[in-house]
């Protein structure tokens, strides 16, 4: 049930001397458990069970509490003892009511910030001069709520990392760093970039620490555009075509296989 940035944290003590490592680990549930029936139960038992007590200890103490021993109650008390039980009988029933709203609400928020419901999309347009305008649209209440574009942090010194593969063979790949702009949206000059349908994949890390992927598609023409700067880099390889024997392996130029 934790959410957002964790950290494992290992310290070690040795002969040459003492070092401590943090492991960063983005929680997010993937999806919400229901109660199993037979647990349910048993509490809703718990639940009556104490109700009725409650009421019977709250009459009890109205009838009975200030009478000498042995002296029966009075047709009064028992008057008192009715209406001081529906009192405590309606007071638990407005408890239970608020308990149970609460529950929902929590139990709403927290599927709302399942990652299963929130995995964003990176909206991508090209525009005049080679400049690639990209927009990262998250689904579910936590994006439209809590997590905003003109938050997002640095990470690897870069607000944004994009991966472009052309498919389907993933013969080239380009790794840019495009930068935001009012509005929160990121523009790229892209550099020369070859013809063809690409998939998205933009990295960006919101302002509590959790790293999240877009992704998305965009179809290319020719671009000619300019130089290779900073930490961007672009790769080429041969086509990779599946073998026919098993569509989910992939053979690399270099010998390997991708399964």
């Amino acid at each position: 049930m934790e959410t957002y940035d964790l950290q494992v944290r290992i310290q070690i003590d040795g002969a040459r001397g003492k070092a401590d490592l943090g492991v960063p680990i983005p929680a997010f549930a993937q999806n919400t458990l229901r109660m199993q029936k037979s647990l349910g139960a048993l509490l809703f038992g718990c639940m009556i069970f104490l109700s009725i007590g409650i009421v019977s200890v709250v009459g009890a103490s109205v009838r009975e509490a200030q009478l000498q021993s042995g002296e029966a109650p009075t047709v009064n008390g028992l008057r008192r003892a009715r209406t001081a039980m529906v009192g405590a009988l309606a007071f638990l029933l407005i408890v239970v009511c608020l308990g149970n709203a609460w529950r929902k609400v929590d139990a709403s928020n927290t599927q709302a910030q399942t990652w299963s419901s929130n995995s964003p999309n990176a909206l991508a347009t090209l525009q005049t001069a080679g400049r690639l305008l990209l927009r990262v649209q998250g689904q579910g209440e936590l994006w439209t709520t809590y997590i905003k574009s003109e938050k997002f942090i640095p990470d690897h010194g870069h607000l944004m990392h994009l991966f472009l593969i052309r498919l389907p063979y993933m013969d080239r790949m380009y790794h840019l760093h495009p930068e935001r702009i009012e509005g929160g949206s990121f523009l790229e000059n892209l550099p020369t970039v070859f013809a063809g349908k690409y998939q998205i994949f933009a990295d960006i890390v919101d302002d509590n620490g959790v790293p999240w992927t877009a992704v998305g598609q965009i179809e290319l023409p020719n671009v000619a555009g300019m130089p290779l700067s900073g930490d961007d880099s672009q790769a080429s390889e041969g086509p990779l075509t599946p073998t026919k024997d098993d569509a989910t392996l992939a053979q690399l130029p270099d010998g390997g296989r991708m399964i």
